[in-house]
């Protein structure tokens, strides 16, 4: 679905607030998607391409995308500070702009959030 709505060349919505938000592992694994995305690493290419068939169009034909991180409030049970669960809005905003901004920026593209 992703790769689909990044050859759009139009903005899309990558939404962890429902998706990604119910499960242990799929916020974790929606951010790993997410930076395969984003880097475009050698390893996140053959990653894209080997998914059913569909390749990514050329960086400057791609779409822009924007991140909503999941709810303020919805908490992640897996970080605590002083023994209280941190917001999972915050824990995947800041995991989003920590592995993919700099990537984003320096392909001249923004980071964005809803």
């Amino acid at each position: 679905m992703a790769i689909g709505a990044m050859n759009t060349g139009q903005q899309w919505m990558a939404d962890s607030e429902d998706a990604a938000a119910q499960s242990t592992d799929s916020p974790l694994r929606t951010q790993r998607s997410l930076k395969l995305l984003c880097t475009w690493t050698p390893e996140g290419k053959r990653a894209i391409d080997g998914a059913g068939g569909k390749r990514l169009k050329p960086e400057n034909e791609v779409a822009i995308m924007i991140y909503r991180p999941r709810g303020l409030h919805l908490d992640d049970r897996h970080l605590l500070v002083d023994g209280q669960a941190v917001s999972g809005g915050f824990v995947d905003a800041w995991l989003f702009l920590r592995h993919n901004a700099k990537a984003l920026l320096d392909r001249g593209l923004p980071v964005a959030f809803y």
